[in-house]
């Protein structure tokens, strides 16, 4: 094993679009009702996202690292 520093921008690639009466559920992270996502905000999210992580390659990073989470 190398004892080489690495540096990896990791990216959680959360919704954030949330309604105002978000506090009134448990949870916003697995059991927040679908009905509050928005598309078009989710795939502007996901764009940015995207080119978020193409920034870190192309600064040198050497590892992408991405949450996969199924409920979110």
């Amino acid at each position: 094993m190398s004892a080489a520093l690495r540096f990896n921008a990791m990216h959680f690639m959360p919704y954030v679009h949330f309604p105002p009466n978000h506090k009134d559920y448990k949870s916003v992270w697995v059991n927040f009702p679908n009905k509050y996502y928005d598309p078009k905000k989710g795939s502007q999210l996901y764009q940015r996202y995207l080119k978020e992580l193409v920034l870190a390659d192309q600064l040198g990073y050497d590892a992408l690292v991405v949450n996969e989470h199924h409920n979110t």
